[in-house]
């Protein structure tokens, strides 16, 4: 039962902070676009909060409604401006919101999370990569408890180098000299 108290509330966690994410990047862009005058920014705001549920691509996604309103209603340099805006606030998104904001959530380092969610894309498209930090979650806390089941939670890895850092050969190692 400790496992699936724990795994209920990893994933409860998850999805507080894909909400939060997805907050903030709807705040940054409809305030972006809001501030260059862009008509509908709340709206274009919403849209991305709803696309940014979907790990690395959402917000991505999202910017192509902001570009095109933005060509639309205030020209050619707004549109570029927008555009750049929304690459660079989506590889932040990827590179460091992302990992820290659901890897603190669902207690899971930022790589896992972000090889999580390439490698479910990958396998599965949009549905795998939504479900990818849920389940890498579910799979590191099973493991951990039957690692601490097993005993081998708290294995020491052998002693490679001496007190004054020199290697340990064959021999020597298996001893503990």
């Amino acid at each position: 039962w400790d496992v699936i108290g724990e795994i209920y509330e990893s994933i409860g966690r998850y999805i507080v902070g894909a909400i939060v994410q997805a907050t903030l990047a709807g705040l940054i862009i409809g305030s972006m676009l809001y501030i260059v005058d862009v008509r509908y920014a709340v709206a274009l705001g919403l849209i991305t909060f709803f696309w940014d549920f979907i790990p690395m691509i959402g917000s991505t996604i999202a910017g192509i409604p902001c570009v095109i309103v933005a060509y639309a209603f205030t020209g050619l340099g707004t549109a570029i401006f927008v555009a750049i805006f929304i690459i660079i606030y989506t590889q932040i998104e990827n590179m460091v919101l992302q990992p820290r904001i659901q890897g603190g959530s669902a207690n899971l380092p930022g790589a896992a999370i972000f090889f999580a969610v390439l490698t479910g894309g990958m396998l599965f498209g949009i549905a795998g990569a939504i479900a990818a930090v849920p389940a890498a979650s579910v799979v590191a806390t099973i493991l951990r408890h039957w690692n601490e089941h097993r005993g081998v939670a708290n294995l020491q890895p052998p002693v490679l180098f001496d007190d004054r850092g020199r290697v340990i050969r064959g021999a020597q190692a298996s001893r503990g000299e």
